[in-house]
């Protein structure tokens, strides 16, 4: 799978217990790297935030987060990682833009 900056992902998805989940921050390495801004782990489908951290990943240790982000039909976690992440636009897409915007201390 090919991966654009911004897209949402699964690292090191190896059908293990715990996934760090985050964001493609930067692709096109010389030698196929994949930059990641990691912000949370999902450990037994509870979410645990982490300090967000850069990490580097070949672009097969990586998978689309969006069927995770789908079994939440609870926009509530979603609203919550928007506003961590500081993405306005995904927030204003979640909440129809009816919320007042505001950031999230790191």
């Amino acid at each position: 799978m090919r991966f654009l900056e911004g897209d949402w992902v699964i690292a090191n998805a190896n059908g293990g217990y715990s996934k760090t989940v985050g964001y493609v921050t930067k692709v096109g390495y010389s030698d196929g790297h994949i930059q990641i801004k990691q912000v949370f782990r999902v450990t037994n489908n509870q979410w645990e935030w982490i300090k967000p951290k850069v990490s580097s990943y070949m672009p097969i240790q990586l998978v689309s987060a969006v069927e995770l982000f789908n079994q939440y039909q609870d926009k509530t976690t979603l609203i919550d990682l928007a506003l961590q992440t500081k993405d306005k636009k995904w927030f204003e897409e979640l909440t129809g833009e009816k919320q007042k915007w505001h950031t999230v201390e790191q």
